[in-house]
């Protein structure tokens, strides 16, 4: 869930955004969907004022928080502050944290994911 200053290249949604961008590519690619709740989602949106790692992770998973019901309501997020989640496979919330807690979230992964990459090496025995 964003804060409100998504469309500010510099504003901390951004920042997260790019942090998140970084972070994910060390994790198996299949196991981590990114969706995006921005508190308020103009109905006629200039895609192009959206930060780029945002339409590489998330295209088509952008979401205005106030559609339906208001998530940002819902789940107790200042919409001034937005927030991280992790929901697991099973709908359950394995991880919440501050909007900017990048090191949070990238714990969390490590305890739940291996990152790809060798093999380890096992002794020669000869």
């Amino acid at each position: 869930m964003t804060s409100t200053d998504l469309l500010d290249p510099k504003g901390t949604s951004a920042r997260v955004l790019l942090s998140i961008s970084t972070l994910l590519p060390l994790f198996p690619p299949s196991l981590i969907e990114v969706v995006v709740i921005y508190p308020r989602l103009p109905r006629e949106l200039d895609w192009n004022c959206l930060p780029k790692e945002l339409k590489q992770m998330a295209e088509m998973r952008i979401h205005s928080g106030y559609e339906v019901e208001d998530a940002y309501k819902i789940y107790g997020v200042n919409p001034d502050d937005g927030v991280l989640a992790v929901i697991r496979p099973d709908g359950c919330v394995g991880v919440i944290s501050r909007l900017d807690d990048i090191p949070r979230l990238e714990a969390y992964f490590e305890k739940c994911m291996k990152k790809p990459g060798k093999a380890p090496t096992l002794p020669n025995h000869n």
